[in-house]
């Protein structure tokens, strides 16, 4: 194989297996120990060597010769191919560095340790390309690491918010906020909800009081259980207050559970009809029939994957066709699905 054709081939060799430098044995050893034809020898075997480090030496060796043989033209031919494959090299490296390092400042931190594996492996002497990226992988991880820990609290303050958990939540919360991370904006959003939402609770707890006190108590209990059941800071207060208005009547009741089903509370408009059917009010058909469409709402909401709220609404269809015989649905108040689950005759 010529010189000429190695240069091509040793740069795809040397790219992909140096790993190791062949120690560099000093000139005056070499002087001492080989002739200059020895050297020379030795240089071309180097460079068509796929040892880590080689073409390095074979660049150095020759370099040695021509400055001592100025008029060889041999040696300065190979000169010029050896040393530019070690151009090659380090341009290859510097380049590969420079992209792992911007991967690394872009939160790839993965994909910046591959650029700097592959680097390494190339085995030259100067380190400071390998140092760079290095340096900059290890200020990706602790990134990342600080990401994860933000992502986790902001995940449980959540969670802890929607428990009614507020004190907690903003516990979880505050440290992400001010911390400047790439996280802290969406922290900062999740405590304005929180704020909102105690906000929310603080003025139905006051138009609450304000309704008791016109002796509209219907509309106040129906602001009160808002509250009570987020569970925020004024939901004890709420508790209290409703305790302190007694019972309900079964009117106020039924009239409640109807205006969360159809404000798509179906939590609280499943407890009040509940509620309603335990005092044995004297509307129980249209109790069981729209707790029966509460589930039915449910089952339909899972993409009728929720077999349970299924079973739940066609119970309560059963007893209203049982017991009530001249019960007529509300067609114009639901829908035409809920109509037909109540008309089906599976009640499996």
């Amino acid at each position: 194989m010529s010189c000429s054709n190695k240069n091509s081939g040793h740069l795809l060799v040397s790219m992909a297996s140096l790993a190791l430098l062949v120690p560099w044995m000093g000139r005056g050893a070499l002087a001492q120990q080989q002739s200059a034809e020895e050297r020379y020898q030795t240089a071309v075997k180097l460079f068509s060597s796929t040892a880590p480090g080689s073409a390095e030496q074979a660049c150095e060796i020759m370099k040695q010769l021509t400055q001592e043989s100025p008029g060889n033209q041999d040696y300065e031919t190979n000169r010029r191919i050896f040393c530019r494959q070690v151009a090659l090299m380090l341009d290859a490296e510097k380049k590969s560095a420079e992209t792992g390092i911007q991967l690394a400042r872009s939160g790839k931190c993965t994909d910046a340790r591959a650029n700097y594996d592959q680097i390494r492996q190339m085995g030259t002497k100067d380190p400071r390309y390998r140092d760079q990226l290095k340096a900059e992988i290890a200020t990706c991880d602790s990134k990342a690491s600080a990401v994860s820990n933000d992502r986790a609290r902001i995940d449980q303050a959540k969670a802890m918010f929607h428990r009614g958990k507020d004190a907690e939540a903003r516990a979880q919360l505050q440290p992400v906020a001010s911390g400047g991370g790439s996280l802290a904006q969406e922290a900062k959003q999740v405590l304005s909800e929180i704020d909102a939402a105690e906000a929310k609770d603080r003025s139905n707890l006051d138009q609450a009081r304000g309704l008791a006190s016109q002796n509209k108590k219907a509309e106040a209990r129906e602001l009160l259980k808002k509250v009570a059941q987020r569970g925020g800071p004024q939901a004890a207060d709420a508790r209290q207050l409703l305790d302190s208005m007694g019972n309900a009547s079964s009117d106020e009741v039924l009239r409640a559970a109807l205006k969360e089903y159809f404000q798509g509370d179906l939590t609280m408009a499943e407890s009040d009809l509940t509620s309603y059917v335990n005092k044995k009010g004297d509307r129980m058909a249209l109790a069981y029939f729209f707790r029966g469409a509460t589930h039915a709402s449910r089952y339909f909401l899972s993409g009728e994957m929720d077999k349970h709220e299924r079973k739940s609404a066609l119970e309560d269809f059963r007893i209203v066709k049982e017991r009530y015989k001249g019960f007529h649905p509300p067609a114009d108040y639901v829908s035409p699905k809920i109509l037909q689950l109540y008309s089906s005759p599976n009640q499996g």
